[in-house]
């Protein structure tokens, strides 16, 4: 008989745990929702049943227009995924009054990932402008899929710092004079997935 560690059972019991407790989706709900996750590049290279594992704990929200997601300064709740709709995403800086939006999310965009990996409040406020969609994945899954597999935290990584670099590299070019014609410079146009 094999013997195994009281940590392993643990582990064991909770996965299980996790996988049949609470699955929102079910049938086609559960695969469109697996659709979306794989086409957004910050799970497109997870393996499918992760992916799958993923939507059986999204959870679809319906937003109306004018609706706020969550506002800058509120605790991490989960990743979101633009199903359909467009959301404003806008930052209030302490020293000036009111709020600038920018940028604006579609389907397919994701963001609130930096808040969930950092452990850190939210860096800005999202607000839903035309009725849309969310998914949503609770801090919690995503933080015990990261914790449990190495895989997966080096794929969100890399991804990760792909648009961290692609962002650094607009900042840099907005402080040059334009090469040439009225257009900007290529790489300055907002970077998606870097909303905390």
């Amino acid at each position: 008989m094999v013997r195994r560690r009281p940590a392993d059972s643990l582990r064991v019991v909770r996965d299980f745990v996790a996988e049949h407790s609470r699955l929102p989706f079910g049938g086609a709900d559960q695969d469109s929702a697996v659709a979306v996750l794989g086409a957004v590049p910050l799970f497109a290279g997870l393996e499918a049943a992760t992916r799958a594992r993923l939507a059986t704990r999204a959870e679809s929200v319906e937003s109306v227009a004018g609706e706020v997601v969550f506002r800058q300064g509120d605790p991490a709740d989960g990743v979101y995924v633009v199903k359909r709709g467009n959301y404003s995403v806008c930052v209030t800086a302490a020293d000036q009054p009111g709020s600038v939006c920018v940028r604006t999310l579609q389907a397919g965009d994701f963001f609130g990932e930096m808040s969930v990996l950092s452990n850190e409040y939210r860096s800005a406020t999202v607000r839903c402008d035309s009725d849309g969609e969310l998914l949503r994945i609770h801090a919690a899954h995503v933080r015990a899929l990261l914790a449990r597999d190495a895989t997966v935290a080096s794929a969100v990584a890399a991804v990760l710092t792909g648009y961290v670099q692609a962002h650094n590299a607009a900042l840099s070019q907005r402080d040059r004079p334009p090469v040439s014609g009225p257009h900007p410079p290529p790489g300055t146009e907002p970077v998606p997935g870097l909303l905390r």
